[in-house]
C-alpha cells in the first residue's frame, strides 16, 4: 500500500502475452496492474499523470530493447526513481552487469517462480517507499535549515541594529558625562554625573551580555590564550568588588594553592569575565557571612624533558579548579538545572528583587566549555552555594622571560602627553551629539574639524577640497589628513564611503578610521580589511587619541608626574607659582605631611574606591587652593582611573603620592635658595 492507503501500481512490459498473463496472475491480488507490449507504449504510460510505482521490463523486445528503455527512464528527472526489474532469459553475468549499469534494480529470470516474483516486487517497493520517505525528510530538513539560516541572518541583523541603536546614544551619555566630570567642581553635580556614568556602564554591560551570548551560540566567539599572571587577575577582581563587600558587611577570602603557578596560558579577558560573573552573583545573593574564592590545580600530563638544550622552559598541563563559595540564599534543587539556561533565574520573585538578565551563568558555562572546561553547582537553600569551574589541560610556563620574546612581553606604559601637529579631520556621522562629543575630545589638539552627516556629504566635502586646491598639486594639499566615520548612516553608509575612498587614486592615501557600534565578528573582520583603524562605541578620549596617534604626526612628552625631573623642569614648576603661592609652600607641605600622608598610609593597602576617590578630591582641592598644578593633576589622574576602573594605573598613580610631597619640598627648597635665604 502507498502512504495514502492506495494500491501500488505495477507496469508489466513484455511483447509476449503469455508472460504478461503469468505475471499479472501473480500480482493482481495485491497490486494494480498496467501492461504494455512495446517500449513506446510503456514510455507513454510512464509519462502519464499516474506513472507506475514499479516496472517489470522484458529485456528482449522488438524495436527498442529493455536496456534502452531503462536508460531513457533513468535520464528523466520525473521517472528516474521508479525501480525497474528486468524480465529475461539472459542469466549470464555480462547481461546482468549491463542491466545494473543502465539503472536496473533487479532481475527476474524465466521461467518465473511465483514466490520469487512476489518477494522481489515487494522488496523493491518497500525500498522505494523508504527512499521516498528519506527524500521527503531531506527536503523537510533542507527547508528547516533554510528557515534557520534566514532566522539566524535576521537575528544577526537584529543584534547589529540593537548594538548600534544602544551603543550610539550610550557613547554620548558616557562621553559627555566624562567631559563634564572634568569640568565640574561642585561635589553634588559630580556625584550625579558619576551616577549617570555608572548607570550607562551597567546598560552597556547588559547589552554586552546579550551580544556575547549570541556570538557564542553562533560559534563566532574566539578564545585567545596567552601567558597571564593568574594571581594578578584575582587581585583585580578583589579590588573591583571590595567596596561592595564593605557596603554589605561581607568577608571576602581568596586562597590559591601552592600548586598553581603564577603564569598560566589562558584567555585573560574571558577568565576574568568568568570570575566577575561568579563573584558578582555571590555578592548579589549573599546578605551576611562571606564569599570565598578558592583555586587549586591538579597536574595532568607533563610535556617536555628535564634535560634538554632547548632554551624554552618546561611546560606542563594543569587542571585548574576554581570554586566560588558563598553563604547566601542558596538555590532550590528544582532550579539548579535551569540557572545555566539563557535568561533564567530561580523564579520571578528573585528576578524582581535582584534584577539582572539571567545571562551571567549562561555565558560563564559557555565560556568554560570553549576553554575545555565545565561549570557545576552545589547548593542548599538558606546556607549558600558553591560554583565550581574546572578548566582542563591549562598550560603553564615556568619562565615567562624565556618563553616569550622581550618585545612581546607586557610592560606598563608610561604616562604621556601627546602633542599633534596641525591637521584637518573629516568627521562623518549622522548623529549630531556624536559629532559634538568627538569635537569635544579633540578640542585641545590643533585640529580643524570638518563635519558631514553621511557618505554622500563626505564625498562632496572631498570633492570641494579638490576644487579649491591649486592645479599644480592636483588638489591634494586641501584634503583632510584623516577621516573618522560612523559605519551605519542613511543615504550612503560608512562601508560604501570607505570602499569609494580606498578605490580612488586621489583619496586612498587618507587614513579612514571606523567608529562602529557593532560587535559582530563579521563586521569587525570587514572593518579591519576595509578601514585603516577601528574604534568600538562607546569609546572615550583615550581610545580616540590612541588610534589617531597611529596615523597622524605627533610627539609624546613624558608626564611631569613620571620619574625624576631635571633642574630645568623644577625651575619651570617654580616659575609657574605666583608670589602668594610660593610664600605658602611651607604651609602646604606641613598640611600634606601632617594630614594627607597619614590618610594615604591608611588606605594604600585596601584602595577602597570611595576612600581613594575622596582622597583624590581632597588632594585636587589642595592643589587648586595653593595654585599647585602638580597636586591638581595628580587628583584628576586618580579620578579618571577610578571612573575607568583601571586598577593597575590607579595603584601605580596612588603609590606615587609620597614622591609628590618630596617634589614639592624640593621646589620649596629651591625657592628659598633662589631668594637667598
Amino acid at each position: 500500500m502507498n502512504n495514502d492507503g492506495t494500491q501500488y501500481t505495477v507496469l508489466i512490459v513484455d511483447d509476449m502475452s503469455i508472460n504478461i498473463q503469468i505475471l499479472s496472475g501473480f500480482l493482481k491480488t495485491d497490486y494494480h496492474i498496467k501492461v504494455a507490449a512495446t517500449g513506446k507504449k510503456a514510455l507513454e504510460i510512464v509519462s502519464s499523470e499516474n506513472p507506475p510505482d514499479l516496472i517489470l521490463l522484458d529485456v528482449i523486445m522488438p524495436e527498442v530493447n529493455g536496456f534502452e528503455i531503462c536508460r531513457h527512464l533513468k535520464q528523466n528527472e520525473k521517472t528516474k526513481e521508479i525501480p525497474v526489474i528486468f524480465i529475461t532469459v539472459l542469466a549470464d553475468v555480462e547481461n546482468k552487469v549491463k542491466g545494473f549499469a543502465v539503472g536496473g534494480a533487479d532481475y527476474v529470470t524465466k521461467p518465473f517462480q511465483r514466490e520469487e516474483v512476489i518477494a522481489r516486487v515487494r522488496t523493491h517497493l518497500k525500498i522505494k517507499e523508504q527512499n521516498s520517505r528519506l527524500h521527503q525528510q531531506a527536503a523537510e530538513l533542507n527547508h528547516a535549515r533554510n528557515i534557520a539560516e534566514q532566522a539566524n541572518k535576521a537575528k544577526s541583523e537584529f543584534l547589529a541594529n540593537v548594538s548600534h541603536e544602544i551603543r550610539t546614544p550610550m557613547n554620548a551619555i558616557l562621553g559627555f558625562s566624562e567631559i563634564l566630570l572634568k569640568e565640574t567642581e561642585n561635589p553634588v553635580h559630580r556625584r550625579r554625573l558619576q551616577n549617570i556614568r555608572s548607570a550607562g556602564k551597567v546598560l552597556t554591560a547588559l547589552i554586552d551580555d546579550i551580544l556575547d551570548l549570541s556570538k557564542i551560540e553562533a560559534g563566532k566567539f574566539d578564545i585567545c590564550s596567552e601567558p597571564v599572571n593568574f594571581r594578578d587577575i584575582l587581585n583585580e577582581v578583589h579590588q573591583l568588588f571590595l567596596h561592595k563587600f564593605q557596603e554589605k558587611g561581607l568577608y571576602f577570602k581568596i586562597s590559591v594553592s601552592e600548586d598553581v603557578p603564577d603564569m598560566l596560558i589562558l584567555d585573560e579577558l574571558r577568565i576574568r569575565q568568568i570570575l566577575i560573573n561568579l563573584v558578582g552573583n555571590a555578592i548579589k545573593f549573599t546578605h551576611q557571612g562571606y564569599v570565598e574564592v578558592k583555586v587549586r590545580g591538579e597536574r595532568s600530563e607533563v610535556r617536555g624533558q628535564a634535560f634538554t638544550s632547548d632554551p624554552l622552559p618546561l611546560t606542563s598541563d594543569l587542571d585548574l579548579i576554581l570554586e566560588v563559595r558563598d553563604t547566601g540564599i542558596g538555590i532550590h534543587e528544582d532550579c539548579r538545572g535551569k540557572i545555566f539556561e539563557s535568561f533564567c533565574q530561580q523564579d520571578g520573585r528573585i528576578t524582581r528583587q535582584y534584577g539582572g538578565t539571567g545571562l551571567g551563568l549562561t555565558i560563564t558555562r559557555k565560556l568554560a566549555e570553549l576553554m575545555n572546561g565545565e561549570v557545576s553547582v552545589q547548593s542548599e537553600v538558606g546556607k549558600g552555594s558553591t560554583f565550581r569551574v574546572v578548566l582542563r589541560g591549562v598550560e603553564t610556563v615556568s619562565d615567562l622571560s624565556q618563553a616569550w620574546p622581550a618585545e612581546s612581553r607586557r610592560s606598563v606604559p608610561e604616562e604621556t602627553d601627546v602633542e599633534f601637529e596641525p591637521a584637518s579631520v573629516l568627521l562623518v556621522d549622522d548623529v549630531a551629539s556624536n559629532r559634538e562629543l568627538v569635537k569635544a575630545y579633540l578640542e585641545d589638539a590643533p585640529f580643524s574639524v570638518i563635519e558631514a552627516e553621511n557618505g554622500d556629504d563626505a564625498l562632496a566635502v572631498l570633492a570641494a577640497c579638490l576644487d579649491g586646491a591649486s592645479a599644480d598639486l592636483q588638489g591634494l594639499e586641501n584634503l583632510p589628513n584623516i577621516i573618522l566615520t560612523d559605519m551605519k548612516m542613511p543615504v550612503k553608509d560608512g562601508y560604501e564611503l570607505a570602499k569609494i575612498i580606498k578605490n580612488s587614486d586621489k583619496f586612498k592615501h587618507i587614513p579612514v578610521i571606523a567608529l562602529s557600534a557593532s560587535v559582530m565578528r563579521e563586521s569587525e573582520d570587514t572593518l579591519k580589511c576595509l578601514c585603516d583603524g577601528y574604534i568600538r562605541k562607546p569609546f572615550g578620549k583615550p581610545e580616540l587619541i590612541s588610534e589617531m596617534k597611529k596615523h597622524l604626526p605627533h610627539r609624546e612628552k613624558k608626564s611631569k608626574m613620571n620619574g625624576e625631573k631635571n633642574a630645568a623642569e623644577k625651575t619651570a614648576y617654580i616659575n609657574t607659582l605666583c608670589p602668594e603661592t610660593a610664600v605658602r609652600l611651607p604651609e602646604l607641605i606641613h598640611t600634606l605631611e601632617d594630614e594627607f600622608a597619614p590618610k594615604w598610609e591608611e588606605i594604600r593597602e585596601t584602595l577602597i574606591f570611595d576612600e581613594v576617590g575622596d582622597f583624590a578630591e581632597q588632594v585636587k582641592a589642595q592643589g587648586m587652593k595653593y595654585g599647585c598644578q602638580m597636586l591638581r593633576y595628580w587628583g584628576e589622574k586618580m579620578l579618571s582611573h577610578i571612573q575607568a576602573f583601571n586598577m593597575e594605573e590607579l595603584s601605580m598613580t596612588f603609590q606615587r603620592f609620597p614622591n609628590l610631597i618630596a617634589e614639592i619640598r624640593k621646589i620649596e627648597t629651591m625657592q628659598r635658595l633662589s631668594d637667598g635665604k
